[in-house]
């Protein structure tokens, strides 16, 4: 009886390692399964998230709207700077350069406000990128589109 039930015992421990072993293998090829499926939702995803693409587009109008603004801006300066020179420093002078410099405060207001703007849609690192390209002015272009 003893070398009967240490058979019985053996076999069993035999039936229950195979049945580990194909648990095992089964779910291994399930979490390989899952993983593939998860890179490719990963893959498809960026292409195709309407949202991220919406943001995308506002940041660029937004790049573009700064950038226009800058020149501008410097463009107002330039003009009344010239027009002070021009003047010479007279009577006129004064109101005018009173409402040159409240307009060019208006536009640095709203330069900063676009920028704060800026800095809740994109990341600090590509802000970066797009500060130091937003402030290369362009005085040609400025003047030739007035």
């Amino acid at each position: 009886q003893g070398h009967l039930a240490a058979r019985q015992l053996l076999d069993e421990v035999r039936t229950e390692r195979e049945r580990r072993m194909a648990e095992k293998n089964y779910l291994e090829e399930q979490i390989k399964r899952l993983e593939g499926e998860i890179e490719e939702q990963q893959r498809a995803a960026p292409a195709m998230d309407p949202e991220k693409e919406k943001l995308k587009a506002s940041v660029k109008a937004l790049k573009m709207s700064i950038e226009s603004k800058d020149r501008y801006a410097c463009w107002v300066c330039n003009r009344a700077h010239e027009r002070q020179e021009e003047s010479g420093n007279g009577s006129d002078s004064s109101k005018e350069d009173g409402e040159s410099a409240d307009e060019c405060e208006m536009m640095r207001r709203r330069l900063s406000e676009m920028r704060d703007e800026l800095k809740t849609l994109m990341p600090a690192e590509a802000l970066a990128q797009t500060d130091g390209q937003a402030r290369e002015v362009h005085f040609s272009s400025a003047v030739d589109s007035s």
